[in-house]
């Protein structure tokens, strides 16, 4: 049996990732908050919004890096930047986010066992 692409493994974990982040927080019925405009809708009408954007590898599966975001803030708004500024630094001290973004600015390559340990880790969540 052929072994899925390195392509074909980030992008199941890409749809992993973004269903524990949609997920996490949600109350009994399902529905969570975008925290950028606090929109109330199901976690399935919600999307995952990234502080610093996801083709920075070393962050993009970062849960501190990732948010529950509305299709118009994450996407119409280009991530609703002042707002979700206002998030992170309500929720993160400054020593977190200085250490995040250091994070962002390194340069990583993802190996078929870092794709495959995350979607184990994500799977069970």
């Amino acid at each position: 049996m052929k072994k899925p692409t390195l392509k074909a493994l980030k992008n199941k974990l890409d749809k992993l990732f973004s269903d524990y982040i949609r997920q996490r927080g949600a109350d009994e019925n399902g529905t969570n908050n975008c925290v950028t405009c606090g929109a109330l809708k199901h976690w399935k009408e919600l999307q995952c919004g990234h502080w610093h954007s996801r083709r920075h590898l070393a962050t993009r599966f970062d849960p501190m890096n990732s948010q529950v975001q509305c299709g118009r803030c994450n996407v119409l708004l280009r991530g609703n930047y002042t707002a979700y500024a206002r998030f992170m630094y309500a929720n993160y001290s400054a020593q977190q986010l200085d250490e995040l973004e250091a994070l962002s600015r390194t340069t990583i390559k993802m190996t078929r066992s870092d794709y495959e340990a995350l979607i184990e880790k994500y799977s069970h969540v």
